[in-house]
């Protein structure tokens, strides 16, 4: 349902995609998207948002609507991908949230965010 949401619904104005599938790690799932304001400003805040999907579903691509409506609001949003159980048991997903983190603490300064201002959000399993 919610590619579809993703799909049809609108984009928040202000907000863009500014960076696909940056590498945190290895393998096809540990990637991240950057969205960024499209007025840009030094040193912005970063929110990283980590979707839900009880560390077995889900993908980024589905909640693009969450990057650009961030992104809108002010924040270079950040919207990374993780291993999926069963492929990544516990605690991998979490080891992947962590390196994607340090993927934005050391990258995000190219994209106009202030590695200082970092803050964490998520959604159901995301949130954990």
């Amino acid at each position: 349902p919610l590619t579809l949401f993703d799909a049809i619904g609108p984009r928040d104005a202000g907000g863009r995609l500014a960076a696909r599938d940056q590498a945190f790690g290895e393998g096809p799932r540990r990637r991240l998207d950057v969205y960024v304001p499209t007025v840009a400003a030094e040193k912005a805040p970063v929110l990283v948002f980590f979707y839900g999907g009880s560390w077995q579903s889900g993908s980024k691509d589905d909640y693009a609507f969450v990057g650009h409506a961030l992104a809108a609001q002010g924040f270079v949003t950040v919207l990374p991908d993780y291993r999926l159980y069963p492929e990544a048991p516990f605690p991998g997903f979490l080891e992947d949230g962590a390196a994607a983190i340090a993927w934005v603490r050391d990258n995000i300064a190219a994209f106009g965010g202030d590695p200082r201002r970092i803050v964490l959000a998520g959604h159901s399993a995301g949130a954990y």
